[in-house]
């Protein structure tokens, strides 16, 4: 992986601005995202999939000891770079699947760094968010 850059080279493009954070986000990290994007467009997008993804990018910032404001600025620029992305229809659903998972991402951020976890994010832990997986639910 190119230490000057948010992804590895193989995986594209990466925004100009995001060239002068250090790597940040894994190989792994960035597939978790993807695949969300990928449910997102086949209209399988789920709360536990969105909260791993989450939980994976905080594990990665705080293996790098980010502060938040970084690994949000990382995360938002990794994401910006993702061809999925721009894949999606620029609308009110895309925005809130950005914004719930920039949420979710800053929920894990602490979550992981008030317990010390590196695993198992909250939707796997027995919540009753889990139960709920399908996120945003048609006609809520």
């Amino acid at each position: 992986m190119d230490r000057n850059s948010m992804v590895a080279p193989e995986s594209g493009p990466v925004p100009e601005r995001a060239s002068v954070l250090p790597a940040v986000l894994s190989r792994s990290t960035l597939m978790a995202v993807r695949r969300v994007l990928h449910a997102y467009r086949e209209g399988w997008v789920l709360e536990r999939g969105l909260r791993r993804a989450a939980h994976a990018v905080a594990v990665d910032a705080h293996r790098h000891a980010l502060p938040p404001e970084r690994m949000l600025v990382a995360v938002k620029s990794a994401w910006a770079s993702l061809p999925e992305v721009h894949q999606l229809t620029p609308d009110d659903d895309s925005r809130d699947l950005a914004s719930r998972f920039f949420t979710l991402c800053i929920e894990e951020f602490f979550a992981v760094g008030r317990v010390g976890r590196t695993v198992t994010p909250r939707a796997e832990r027995g919540s009753s968010a889990a139960a709920d997986d399908r996120w945003p639910a048609a006609g809520d």
